[in-house]
């Protein structure tokens, strides 16, 4: 074999297996969000597995995994199983962050695709809601709580772990440019706050059920930009505990999505000029000591995308009794948005640190083997090879899209008052038309004194 073929095979084999390790595996998500969406939870969990068992889910991707069955149980009514796989997500998700952040500066230079998926802010927050979701549905009001209260302690520890990793990048960074600490500020979570206001109106303890609700309107108030739809009016008075509820919790959509977003750097002596950041045509300057003037490198990074669900209406009707409509209680893409921002700073520093030494180190060897193949008869081959080390350095910039793909996006809620009894419940969805999607009969349905929690999925 002539040493050009040689090259030219290093290069392709080198692009191929590239693609291959560098890339988020999308289809997964899709494949996933078809069986949520048709409600086919068996197909979906069973596929979840087969991903496991072909690697589609790695090592690496084991957070993805257990996050994925663990509320895809939770949807069939595994309750119990549900929290287990949850607990093993949560768990890990502590264990690589920590790891993460002592690993932070070697990191800089790895693909975020090729390290562990430890989990976004939103899943460190939505894990506990579905753990005390799964315990109410089990009637166990004490673990419940004990999961609510976590995820309080765990939204300001996570901050202080974020401040952590920046740190530990900006004082060893050798390029100067340093990472601008954003602070997450997202502490009071409507959802969760609610479940506790209902866990203690079961308890019919008067005070701290006050105090729940309260900082549901707290929470509103504090983050107007996330839960920017009015309050549900059937909060608007709080309950009377000496009465009995249908309290009726339904999840729809699709979870948010991450996509490319790219950008181009331009060098300049000592600096260089990053410019068409996120579409809003942005030119950031940034020093960067021992650069020379004259490259272009194109780079991309993750951004949120939310969904819209195709749910419009969602009625809830008690035969030979009232009817109400639910009403937006969360918007759980929203949430995902506002504190992926806390991340965004630190994955544009490492993306564009990465992109430059990339960038210079793929000039240098195509000069090295332009050189060393320089004769008069090799134009079409020295051309090659410029495309292989472009291909190469294209493949293992791919920016980081693992989500999990089955949470929901929107939370919905109502309370009708009932007297103790059995009762046939009726859940329709209703779309942009007002016409009917979906619906589901719930034919003998306890009304008792407690909690009466009626959940309900339509992925759409």
């Amino acid at each position: 074999m002539t040493f050009r073929r040689k090259v030219i095979i290093g290069l392709l084999l080198l692009a191929i297996l590239a693609c291959s390790r560098f890339r988020t595996r999308t289809e997964i998500d899709d494949e996933l969000t078809t069986y949520l969406a048709k409600g086919e939870y068996t197909l979906a969990l069973q596929k979840t597995d087969k991903f496991k068992e072909e690697e589609a889910y790695q090592k690496k991707d084991r957070v993805l995994y257990y996050l994925n069955k663990g509320l895809i149980l939770h949807y069939q009514g595994e309750f119990k199983a549900s929290n287990e796989q949850l607990e093993i997500a949560e768990q890990a998700m502590e264990e690589l962050f920590t790891r993460s952040i002592s690993n932070a500066v070697k990191s800089v230079m790895i693909n975020d695709n090729m390290l562990d998926y430890t989990g976004e802010v939103y899943d460190n927050l939505y894990v506990n809601i579905y753990k005390a979701l799964n315990y109410l549905r089990m009637d166990d009001f004490e673990d419940a709580y004990v999961e609510i209260n976590r995820l309080n302690d765990k939204l300001r520890a996570l901050e202080l772990q974020y401040g952590d990793w920046v740190d530990q990048i900006n004082q060893a960074d050798t390029t100067g440019i340093k990472i601008e600490k954003k602070q997450m500020l997202y502490y009071e979570n409507v959802l969760s706050h609610y479940f506790s206001y209902l866990v203690y109106r079961a308890w019919r303890e008067i005070d701290n059920s006050r105090i729940s609700y309260d900082k549901i309107f707290r929470a509103r108030s504090y983050y107007s930009n996330v839960y920017d739809f009015p309050a549900p009016q059937f909060l608007k008075t709080e309950s009377n505990l000496d009465s009995t509820y249908l309290n009726v919790i339904t999840f729809t959509g699709r979870a948010p999505r991450k996509y490319s977003v790219g950008g181009e750097i331009t060098t300049f002596d000592n600096f260089i000029v990053v410019s068409d950041v996120s579409g809003r045509k942005e030119t950031i300057a940034m020093v960067m000591p021992g650069l020379k003037e004259g490259y272009h490198f194109k780079f991309s990074f993750p951004e949120i995308r939310l969904e819209p669900s195709v749910v419009q209406r969602i009625e809830i009707t008690v035969q030979n009794g009232p009817s109400a409509n639910l009403e937006l209680l969360e918007d759980l893409g929203k949430v995902a948005a506002y504190t992926f921002e806390t991340k965004k700073n630190i994955i544009y520093f490492k993306t564009i640190t990465r992109s430059v030494v990339k960038g210079l180190t793929s000039v240098k060897a195509k000069d090295k083997l332009q050189d060393e193949t320089k004769t008069k008869d090799n134009f079409i081959f020295r051309n090659l090879i410029n495309l292989g080390v472009d291909a190469i350095f294209d493949a293992t910039e791919n920016p980081d899209l693992r989500v999990c793909s089955s949470f929901p996006r929107l939370c919905f809620a109502g309370e009708i008052p009932l007297k103790p009894g059995k009762y046939q419940i009726k859940v329709s969805y209703y779309g942009y038309d007002n016409s009917l999607l979906w619906e589901e009969n719930h034919p003998e349905f306890t009304i008792r004194k407690g909690l009466n929690l009626l959940e309900t999925v339509y992925l759409n």
